[in-house]
């Protein structure tokens, strides 16, 4: 495999950038797919400081570099990111969904996608702190994450940046209208809000989340469907403060798992036949793709910690950390179904170690053995082996404590000047 084999795969990729303009930058110098693809290599690259990630990013690209930009500092090519991060992002982030939904599978006939927020640390340098802030369990500045990933491949579907005490919900209402049709989206105890659901039902997107003690919910508003909604196990959620202009939303509780274990699910499918109990338990499951997501960029490509002493370069590292992410899924994923593999085998510890080779000409070997980016990347698979050993770790201290959100959601039966009120109203619910 030769390192420009895959320099072409990653402008193919990148390709949406040719057509981006920078106005302010110098002829010749960083355009935005050279300092794109620049800042890729640099998120790839094993060396723990900047200056020398940039040294083996434009290293690897050598000869293909214009001669105006050899020989230049980090430096420039940040202020190159951040004149064109405006005009860069909107386009790029298209074109991934664009990519990613031509990828994907659907699980009856639903696009599987989860959200969730992780934290990112950063150097503790004053400017981070007063840009970012310390969140109350960390004791440095950090960046507050949130992605939507599509579980079964890893392929990021949008995200957003923040403070460290940022909204994961704030984040999520912001991503709502770019959710593509026929989507399930998988959320945990922590995305609640009348609000929030209310405008995910409205763009007409399916979710599936575990609530616990944290959410009120009402059985028997509706006098004349209580035996059809106890069968089904459709219940209300009607906040006291939306009850003179807002409308209660229908829903179902499905409780899954074991006596002492089990968990409860909500979720705007109220056909059983549809999602049945056993299914859904298998679908929530299935959210552990996204805590999957951010392990991978923080672990296996070693970004758990940011690198820049100020706020405006740490976003722009992050950001272009997170394309880096989505741009070896999407080379991986692509690769497998021209294969004809099953895209959820991919690995993304084994697809690094694939490019972080592709990094250094003179390890790849050469001749007629030599092998391509496309057969190394479909040979980047996960291990087959079934685990046998419990995932919860031998030292995780014990708690006594249950947070509200792990405790057994809150149902009260709707009274009798409360089922008068909701004569009124057309319970808000999304049709299958």
């Amino acid at each position: 495999m030769h390192r420009h084999d895959l320099l072409r795969h990653m402008s193919d990729v990148l390709g949406v950038l040719g057509n981006v303009v920078d106005p302010g930058g110098r002829r010749g110098r960083w355009s935005v797919l050279l300092a794109s693809l620049v800042v890729c290599l640099m998120a790839w690259s094993t060396a723990p400081a900047m200056c020398d990630r940039f040294a083996d990013a434009m290293k690897t690209l050598g000869r293909t570099l214009p001669a105006s930009a050899r020989g230049r500092a980090y430096n420039g090519l940040f202020k190159a990111l951040a004149r064109q991060w405006g005009r860069v992002q909107g386009p790029l982030k298209n074109d991934f969904r664009r990519r990613a939904l031509e990828l994907m599978d659907r699980v009856n006939d639903w696009l599987i996608l989860a959200v969730d927020g992780s934290k990112v640390e950063l150097p503790r340098t004053r400017a981070n702190r007063r840009g970012f802030g310390i969140a109350d369990n960390g004791a440095g500045p950090q960046a507050f994450v949130t992605a939507i990933v599509h579980v079964l491949t890893g392929l990021v579907w949008d995200w957003r940046l923040g403070p460290a005490r940022s909204s994961e919900r704030g984040h999520l209402a912001s991503m709502i209208k770019r959710l593509p049709p026929r989507t399930l989206l998988l959320m945990d105890a922590y995305y609640t809000g009348y609000d929030l659901w209310t405008a995910l039902i409205t763009h007409q997107t399916h979710w599936l989340m575990r609530i616990g003690g944290n959410v009120r919910l009402i059985q028997d508003l509706f006098p004349g469907r209580v035996q059809i909604d106890r069968r089904a196990g459709i219940v209300y959620l009607w906040p006291q403060n939306a009850r003179t202009d807002a409308d209660p939303l229908r829903l179902r509780l499905i409780r899954v798992g074991g006596r002492k274990n089990g968990i409860y699910l909500l979720t705007t499918v109220l056909e059983s036949t549809r999602l049945p109990r056993a299914r859904a338990g298998e679908l929530y499951r299935m959210r552990w793709g996204v805590e999957v997501f951010y392990r991978s960029i923080k672990q296996v490509m070693g970004a758990a910690k940011m690198g820049s002493r100020t706020p405006a370069r740490a976003r722009l590292e992050l950001n272009w950390t997170i394309i880096a992410a989505a741009v070896l899924a999407l080379l991986s994923v692509g690769v497998l179904r021209k294969k004809r593999t099953d895209p959820s085998r991919w690995s993304f510890a084994g697809a690094l170690r694939v490019v972080r080779s592709g990094l250094h000409e003179e390890c790849l070997g050469c001749g007629p053995r030599r092998r391509s980016l496309t057969s190394r990347l479909a040979g980047a698979l996960k291990d087959t082996y079934e685990r046998t050993s419990r995932k919860r770790s031998r030292h995780r201290p014990r708690t006594t404590n249950t947070p509200a959100r792990l405790q057994a959601p809150r149902i009260e039966h709707a009274a009798t000047p409360l089922q008068q009120h909701a004569r009124h109203t057309n319970p808000v619910s999304l049709a299958a």
